[in-house]
């Protein structure tokens, strides 16, 4: 069963100037962030080049998405066969993207949400992750639903859990996933101030409480958690 064996915390320094995007670009509300296996890097931002392609020296590489969102890009995810992954948590679906930035898949019908609460996706979904094993797609429906949802590769839906509430199982805004080798799906349930452990049927396995507003949430290659603590207004991060 997993379990929080051991927890420490970082502390980093920010590398100023790292980023270097020509005269134009800029990443106001960067929202997320991801790493494909040639370590470049892509940033999800709310502005008006939404996705911004960086080598590992921040060098620019390209941008792409212009035009396909609006301004509530929540999260993004490179999956194992380096395919991008982003949600828009107001358009209510997950896009499916070549590094290169060709739309290659839709799941969810976009601007359409589906009735708050109804379990049903989507209805403003927060993230997503993709299985190193199976390839399997499992979406944190986040601000609307508090549920996760998990899909084939090729976007079929297999199963769905949780509810709104506090018990085991329930969640308050789950707001991002990892799934590790094992497939234990790890979610951060942000306002229950604590991260909850699923195997790949929904099925409870570990609870890790008292985590402050956790947000977001990143596994390494050793299988190490990283968790993001939202410390700032509620009112002013969404």
């Amino acid at each position: 069963m997993p379990d929080r064996i051991g927890m420490e915390r970082f502390t980093y320094e920010t590398a100023e100037g790292w980023e270097k995007i020509p005269e134009g670009y800029e990443f106001p509300d960067a929202s997320g962030v991801t790493v494909d296996s040639d370590d470049n890097v892509y940033i999800l931002n709310r502005g008006v080049h939404p996705v911004i392609v960086l080598d590992k020296n921040g060098d620019f590489v390209r941008s792409f998405g212009e035009g396909e969102f609006d301004q509530r890009a929540h999260g993004i995810h490179c999956s194992p066969d380096n395919f991008i992954y982003t949600v828009n948590d107001s358009q209510h679906c997950i896009k499916k993207y070549t590094r290169e930035g060709k739309l290659v898949m839709v799941i969810g019908e976009e601007n359409k949400a589906a009735e708050k609460w109804s379990g049903t996706p989507f209805h403003r979904p927060t993230n997503m992750a993709v299985s190193p094993n199976t390839g399997d797609i499992y979406v944190t429906d986040g601000y609307g639903n508090s549920r996760v949802h998990r899909y084939s590769a090729k976007g079929k839906h297999i199963v769905s859990w949780g509810a709104p509430g506090v018990e085991p199982g329930e969640f308050q805004i789950p707001h991002n996933v990892v799934i590790d080798k094992d497939e234990n799906v790890y979610v951060t349930d942000r306002e229950n101030y604590r991260l909850q452990v699923f195997n790949s049927k929904g099925e409870l396995q570990a609870i890790w409480q008292n985590i402050y507003r956790p947000q977001e949430l990143c596994m390494d290659q050793k299988g190490i958690i990283y968790v993001g603590e939202m410390l700032m207004d509620t009112e002013l991060t969404e």
